[in-house]
């Protein structure tokens, strides 16, 4: 182990996908705004180029359920933070996105949830039966509510300051 001149802890280990010893993995402390001192490890196979993130919160987990009005376009750029055990809904339209085995913590927007909903939707269905609501909501013609329901009490939308 060697630690990085930016308070990172920096190893390798064994990858999980082509089982050789590539992985690199960071580990860093970090102050989320809203979440706190929160551990962000990153890692990446420097053979198979397989990479992962995930945001270790050090606080009590308590489940939380974080509610998000989408009223224009402007509120796709807001920020979400994720945690792997985060579920979305949008109740409007009466779509639940639960995480899968492989899910990780990320930050994006809500264009990007809309965006992982969108391939679920199309994974799950074939054809996309709730794109022409997902194009309203795109376009700000259509208002929902983002509900992120969280079991490490992490997740959350920050809104864009105007």
């Amino acid at each position: 182990m060697r630690k990085h001149h930016f308070n990172s802890l920096v190893f390798n280990a064994l990858c999980s996908q082509c089982e050789t010893d590539s992985v690199i993995i960071h580990q860093r402390m970090i102050d989320l705004p809203e979440v706190g001192k929160t551990l962000r490890i990153n890692s990446y196979c420097e053979n198979c180029h397989v990479n992962s993130s995930e945001f270790v919160p050090f606080h009590d987990k308590k489940n939380s359920v974080f509610k998000f009005l989408i009223n224009d376009k402007l509120d796709l750029n807001a920020k979400v933070i994720k945690s792997q055990d985060c579920t979305f809904r949008i109740p409007e339209l009466g779509v639940e996105l639960e995480p899968g085995p492989e899910s990780q913590a990320e930050i994006i927007n809500v264009e990007g949830v809309l965006s992982n909903i969108t391939l679920a939707l199309d994974y799950e269905y074939g054809s996309n039966k709730l794109s022409n609501d997902i194009a309203r909501i795109r376009k700000g013609k259509k208002k929902v509510t983002l509900v992120l329901d969280d079991p490490m009490g992490v997740s959350r939308v920050i809104p864009r300051k105007s």
